[in-house]
């Protein structure tokens, strides 16, 4: 049987750890990822978590195992038997780090040998070193780490655990957002709630920046909204085009994800504790990764939502407008599986509004799941 080990400190584990191991899977028989502990050395995430954090994300492969080892790398290869070692290389620096570390294991164990495999393009900047200052500064990391990981260092570098809160409009999304900040203040959570329509519309209409004002005038010119002060831009006028065409709203929601994303992570700053990012189109504009697929989603009954949209001045065309542009519940229910399916994490929970004590009993079920990661 063909075997090779992939060591490394794993300090986190990222998508460029994950690309080596599946890639060394299709050459041999057996991976053996040996994850190095040196008491010399201070790593942010314990032996025991590193462990299975990186068994969480290749369970996928049955040819891997999982172990940890301390010592010189070449009497750990040498006592299991393996003659190869596998070293994934980015750039030239690492490659002649890697050949200085091959020529000290062959001064110390004959006989084994040190497979470079380069890392893909668009994997060559990802390190653990990048993954954690990305995460401190509030920075994307899904192209970094796998969901798990990003979660795992959110909660410890920064103290936060984000859960998007979603539905269909006029569901009562702020009413859950609302009642469950109320209700966990009583318990003492730390707890921020960040409304993504509020955002937008301190984007489309209050923001002085100049990026943002560019920003107006790109969404005026494209929806063709010529009006005498090209930096106000008509929310009714914009609604009734983006919501009776779904490839607009796409396109409104493709130009808006940067702003958004910058302003979430504004609003998010230094803040320690659970955040509630709470919007209708959270599956719809892909924000899904940045919950780590932890989703509220809200439901309640059409005929409340009927009235909670006319309460707000909507006629019947317009509510059936909007309705019509999002996706329904079912379905935003059944992406956000798919996506925990295909990402391998995530929680979704369901939350019915309006139905007495049992919306306690729901609060105390998201309750007890943040306990697990943050208190």
């Amino acid at each position: 049987m063909k075997s090779c080990i992939y060591p490394g400190s794993f300090d986190p584990f990222t998508l460029g750890h994950l690309d080596v191991i599946e890639r060394s899977a299709n050459i041999f028989d057996k991976v053996i990822v040996a994850v190095g502990e040196n008491a010399s050395k201070k790593y942010t995430f314990s032996l025991e978590d590193r462990l299975n954090s990186i068994k969480n994300n290749v369970k996928h492969i049955p040819k891997v195992s999982v172990v940890s080892f301390s010592g010189l790398l070449a009497d750990f290869a040498y006592e299991s038997g393996c003659k190869v070692v596998i070293k994934g290389v980015r750039n030239f620096q690492d490659f002649d780090y890697e050949r200085l570390l091959h020529d000290i294991g062959l001064t110390q164990q004959r006989g084994i040998e040190t497979l470079t495999i380069f890392s893909k393009s668009e994997l060559s900047h990802v390190s653990s070193t990048a993954a954690k200052e990305i995460c401190k500064n509030g920075g994307l990391l899904e192209n970094y780490v796998p969901l798990s990981v990003k979660q795992e260092l959110e909660t410890t570098l920064n103290g936060q655990l984000i859960l998007g809160v979603t539905g269909e409009i006029g569901m009562g999304k702020s009413y859950f957002s609302e009642k469950f900040c109320y209700v966990e203040s009583i318990y003492g959570f730390d707890i921020k709630h960040i409304d993504l329509d509020k955002l937008a519309h301190d984007i489309l209409h209050n923001r002085t920046e100049r990026v943002y004002i560019d920003l107006r005038h790109s969404i005026l010119k494209e929806f063709g909204l010529s009006i005498g002060n090209e930096s106000i831009i008509d929310k009714k006028k914009l609604g009734q085009i983006v919501f009776n065409d779904r490839p607009s709203l796409k396109k409104l929601n493709d130009m808006m994800r940067i702003p958004i994303m910058t302003r979430i992570r504004k609003e998010i700053g230094n803040f320690k504790g659970c955040i509630l990012l709470n919007g209708a189109l959270l599956v719809e504009a892909g924000f899904l990764p940045i919950c780590n697929n932890n989703i509220v989603v809200v439901k309640s009954s059409k005929e409340k939502q009927f009235y909670n949209l006319t309460q707000r001045g909507y006629s019947v065309e317009q509510i059936e407008n909007r309705i019509n542009s999002q996706l329904n519940t079912d379905t935003k229910i059944k992406l956000i599986e798919e996506s925990i399916n295909k990402y391998g994490h995530g929680k979704l929970f369901e939350f019915t509004n309006y139905v007495g004590e049992e919306e306690f009993d729901q609060i105390d079920k998201i309750k007890r799941w943040i306990d697990c990661y943050l208190y």
